[in-house]
């Protein structure tokens, strides 16, 4: 087919000499595809690559503790896809080793969707899966000057079918990656390379001026604003943490005390929360400092966190509290949400 020569032609002369395509071992190919669902590659490669060289194979990932895992994943944010992973590294590790081969046997495997089954099995085992992201359906929409939304039901397999009926069956790997590599270099979201464009002849956006308009998706979900209060508290050696164990953003990483309220609280709306007493109880003397203001967004949510700062006995907290002292070194071993890493990188002590 013209068009899948023309962009793996394409694909072999100006595809990025990145190190997860210098490889065909599908735990590689797997932590960079993972990396990459939700994540720049500008962004997303020192991150691949100091994961590799931390756990460069699945037995080191399986042997390694959540803590770890989840603190190597750390600033990238979507932290079920690291849990993911370490759980399914688990399972294949407990397979001797063996990474599965075929498509319907990798997509079973946790945090494995079809994109990446696909992407898997077509680089590292040559098998005729079509892989289908934001990449693929924005230059197959143009291509094909589709209108149907790219995320609706029918428009996913409206574009899987288009997607499997391009593919080059000889060489689907390469294929895979070029459509990909196409869509993040050339057929951009904004200011798409049209006049250099090796399909432009045969694409119905650029032959009607209406590039775009393409992809086509339906309403965005409206993003929530969350109020988070932090409270920093120094102990005698250490600041307080506590685990999130709940099922929400940063499952499993560490934070200050948080009381969450539907605006920001004053002082006193701090000391007398729920989340406070349950804390400190009732009269417990405490110098309690505000601190700096940051705005973290996330997909479908901004949080608007506030910080306080406040120095205690470390006695003073109720034997029921989750919170654990963590010394200074302890600290840089601890899963952290970016938001507080960035809320650290700027706090200095008051002099």
């Amino acid at each position: 087919m013209v068009f899948s020569q023309n962009l793996l032609k394409w694909y072999n002369d100006n595809r990025r000499p990145l190190p997860w395509r210098q490889t065909k071992d599908p735990y590689c190919i797997w932590v960079s595809e993972i990396i990459l669902q939700q994540t720049r590659v500008d962004q997303g490669l020192p991150y691949y690559e100091a994961f590799i060289k931390k756990f460069p194979n699945v037995e080191a990932l399986a042997k390694a503790s959540e803590n770890e895992v989840l603190k190597a994943w750390q600033g990238l944010g979507y932290y079920s896809r690291a849990r993911n992973l370490h759980h399914t590294a688990k399972e294949i590790a407990g397979r001797e080793g063996v990474f599965p081969s075929h498509y319907s046997e990798i997509i079973k495997l946790k945090g494995i969707g079809s994109y990446t089954a696909a992407a898997i099995s077509s680089i590292c085992f040559n098998e005729p899966q079509a892989v289908v992201d934001g990449n693929v359906y924005r230059v197959l929409s143009r291509y094909h000057g589709l209108s149907e939304p790219v995320d609706s039901s029918t428009g996913k397999k409206i574009f899987s079918k288009l997607a499997n009926n391009a593919l080059d069956w000889h060489n689907p790997g390469d294929y895979n990656q070029a459509i990909m590599e196409f869509g993040a270099l050339h057929c951009t979201p904004n200011n798409p390379k049209c006049t250099s464009c090796c399909i432009k002849t045969k694409c119905v956006a650029q032959l009607s001026n209406t590039v775009a308009s393409y992809p086509v998706k339906t309403k965005k979900v409206k993003s929530v604003d969350r109020y988070f209060n932090y409270i920093m508290i120094r102990g005698d050696k250490g600041t307080f943490y506590q685990k999130r164990t709940h099922k929400d953003i940063w499952q499993n990483m560490y934070e200050p005390l948080l009381i969450e309220s539907k605006k920001h609280l004053s002082k006193n709306g701090i000391q007398n929360s729920e989340g406070w007493l349950s804390v400190f109880g009732n009269g417990a003397e405490i110098k309690l400092r505000r601190s700096d203001s940051i705005e973290h967004k996330l997909t479908h949510q901004t949080i608007k966190a506030r910080f306080w700062e406040a120095r205690i006995d470390s006695t003073m907290l109720k034997g029921t509290s989750r919170l654990v002292e963590f010394k200074e070194p302890e600290l840089k071993k601890i899963p952290i949400p970016r938001l507080i890493e960035r809320y650290l990188e700027c706090y200095s002590e008051p002099k």
